[in-house]
């Protein structure tokens, strides 16, 4: 009997072990999110597990994926919408949450006469943005393109941003993907669109930027302004939605809404449109092609949290007509910006960018980072997306994707990329001009022969980058031959390539030391940081005592000794391969 009570005391203990593992497992939940009168999908809608800081935001479909635990419970939020909670136990069955609409608080609307109380309410609202501070979080970028309802370019970003309400004023690169196809035989590509909505600044107007409510003073805003009150919403904190539009027909004014709370003047969503305006931040890509003009809607949502006003996202639309060779093309681009885990940055990747470097650039400079992306889920991918990713990989080329490594290969050749990064490898060595690497000797033999030293540079980098996941810290490290950066305006001889490729392998040999080195303790920042920083001053101290000993390869000797070294560590005979 005392044995048959110790086996079941045994077995209710391994049930509720059972039970609490099952409890505090993390895994992906996927819902959606729709609208309960019209059953139709609420789009960027902020979706947060309670008492925690992760969150997400629907796409287009009203559909999000979120990491959550099975004894969560998620909040939902939407502009227009009345907060919804729902215990993730019972999400699981249905898969579907229905937002009610917030009710309209009628009474609101009739106590003014007159809509003089609108101007001032948007005035001290102004008055509220001027006293934002600098804010800091990880910002999801979402871009999607076509032409003539092909998809042309799906583009994601990760960047740490720095920003105030009124304006973002650095987006600083951490990891990006690309998605492209040709449209009649070219590649349109947005090559900073991230950074032309840093231009949209809502208390200081700019050239690149129409004006909006925000920029001027009440005088200035009553002159140049016409409000309307088309709802009250929320009657627990109620919400005044106020239409704007210009009172003159100006092509560089937005038209649009603001929804401002009653009780404290905050800014809880701004939308601003305009239709073809020659006002804008775009640049045209190629130098035969013309922008004509632009329409654009930019949607810009705050949230309360934690005692301070965030912004939580930024939608836009935006339409290109576009001349190139004579025709015009619309192009049509929309996308999001999604701000994130504030005060949690991103670890930077160590690697040293041109300051003027665009996306696509770094991007091509990157390898796929299997644990980046699967710990990172910014959107998840509606149908669309779906079908276009299907279409790049089918008929144009996907960067930084599991299946992107052709690209370092040369397969877009001649086209818009030109291999401008090169990863290490032992299958393959680089050469002069098959690799694109600038070589003007028509323009270098014209020049003193002291000046040599001035006449060639090659930039080569560790990469590193570092990324926690739970408890411990992932990493990987690329040595990377900059392309782009470096030139020879030298006559090309035969030691050249050799030259060339040693110093690439010495990157190389430099970025295995540091791995051996913080594998001693890879799950301290602190280490790894300290590692990194000692492979970039020996690599400093190695390239410099090599270009010094060889003359550009030319000494024989010093030649052949830096070539033994890197036979001993990486097993490459250059000499003998480049004969």
């Amino acid at each position: 009997m005392k044995r048959k009570v110790q086996i079941i005391y045994l077995l209710l203990c391994c049930f509720i072990f059972q039970n609490n593992c099952l409890l505090f497992a993390q895994f992906n939940i996927e819902g959606t999110v729709k609208d309960a009168q019209l059953k139709s999908p609420v789009p960027y809608c902020a979706v947060g597990v309670q008492n925690k800081t992760n969150g997400c935001l629907t796409n287009e479909q009203g559909v999000f994926l979120l990491s959550t635990h099975p004894g969560d419970t998620l909040v939902i939020n939407c502009i227009g919408y009345k907060r919804k909670k729902i215990a993730v136990a019972e999400l699981i069955k249905t898969n579907t949450v229905f937002l009610d609409l917030s009710e309209t608080v009628l009474q609101e609307v009739e106590v003014y006469s007159d809509d003089r109380y609108l101007y001032s309410l948007v005035e001290e609202s102004r008055k509220k943005l001027k006293q934002d501070k600098s804010l800091q979080s990880k910002v999801y970028f979402l871009l999607e393109t076509e032409i003539d309802r092909q998809a042309v370019e799906l583009v994601e970003c990760y960047y740490n941003g720095e920003f105030n309400l009124n304006r973002i004023n650095t987006l600083n690169f951490k990891n990006g993907r690309i998605g492209l196809a040709p449209y009649r035989d070219r590649f349109f590509v947005s090559l900073n669109s991230s950074n032309a909505f840093t231009f949209l600044d809502l208390l200081y107007a700019n050239e690149h930027m129409p004006d909006n409510p925000y920029q001027f003073s009440l005088k200035q805003l009553n002159q140049r302004f016409q409000l309307r009150l088309i709802n009250t919403y929320d009657s627990i904190q109620p919400v005044y939605q106020i239409q704007f539009k210009p009172l003159k027909n100006q092509a560089s004014t937005f038209s649009g809404e603001l929804h401002i709370q009653k009780n404290n003047f905050q800014l809880v969503k701004i939308v601003l449109e305009i239709s073809n305006t020659k006002q804008h931040p775009f640049v045209p890509l190629f130098p035969n092609a013309k922008i004509r003009d632009v329409s654009m809607q930019i949607n810009k949502t705050f949230e309360s949290k934690e005692h301070e006003q965030r912004i939580h996202h930024m939608d836009f639309n935006y339409q290109l007509n576009y001349e190139v060779q004579d025709s015009l093309r619309v192009i049509r681009s929309k996308g999001l910006m999604f701000f994130y885990d504030y005060y949690r940055p991103f670890v930077p990747p160590y690697y040293q960018y041109n300051s003027e470097t665009d996306d696509y650039r770094k991007i091509t400079s990157l390898t796929y980072n299997d644990a980046f992306w699967n710990n990172n889920t910014g959107l998840a991918y509606s149908d669309k997306m779906k079908l276009g990713l299907n279409y790049f990989s089918r008929n144009g080329v996907l960067l930084n994707y599991r299946n992107d490594g052709n690209l370092k290969q040369g397969l877009l050749k001649n086209s818009f990329f030109e291999n401008n990064y090169l990863l290490w490898t032992d299958k393959k060595r680089i050469r002069l001009k098959p690799d694109g690497i600038r070589n003007d000797t028509l323009q270098a033999a014209s020049r003193e022969q002291q000046f040599i030293a001035d006449r060639y540079r090659l930039n080569a980098q560790i990469f590193l980058d570092v990324n926690p996941m739970g408890d411990s810290l992932q990493h990987y490290s690329a040595s990377i031959f900059n392309v782009f950066e470096s030139f020879y305006n030298l006559k090309e001889e035969k030691f050249t390539n050799c030259f060339m490729n040693i110093y690439f392998d010495l990157v190389e040999i430099e970025r295995r030391k540091m791995e051996a080195e913080i594998n001693k303790n890879k799950h301290v920042l602190s280490h790894i940081e300290a590692c990194y920083m000692a492979a970039k001053t020996n690599l400093e101290v190695q390239t410099n005592l090599y270009f010094k000993e060889v003359e550009r390869g030319k000494n024989l000797k010093k030649l052949e000794k830096w070539n033994e070294y890197v036979k001993q560590n990486v097993g490459i005979d250059n000499i003998s391969i480049f004969k």
